[in-house]
């Protein structure tokens, strides 16, 4: 595993059943986390890009090189290479992944 997180991973949490990938850069105070009433938690694919204070809620895929807004909140899926912003979070854009270009 491999990730990166923002000042050595200060204020960020992570439910113990989450999945994160490997080259997942993860900036201070993410929460990565369940929701209440909802068994599954989130699922970050590789390379993708969390912005500092996001959250990423619930049984939520985020997809391969997705990048994911500072503060937004995530409570859809996101696909690859798209760009998520805003609360509640909409995929603004999607660019190919690098492995596709």
């Amino acid at each position: 595993m491999k990730w990166i997180l923002g000042y050595r991973g200060l204020g960020i949490v992570i439910h113990g059943g989450a999945v994160i990938e490997d080259d997942v850069n993860v900036g201070a105070g993410v929460v990565i986390g369940g929701r209440s009433g909802l068994q599954q938690v989130p699922l970050i694919k590789r390379g993708a890009l969390l912005g500092a204070g996001c959250k990423v809620l619930g049984p939520v895929v985020v997809g391969r090189y997705a990048q994911i807004g500072a503060n937004a909140v995530v409570l859809k899926d996101v696909p690859d290479g798209g760009v998520a912003v805003g609360v509640p979070a909409r995929v603004i854009r999607v660019d190919p992944a690098p492995d596709e270009l």
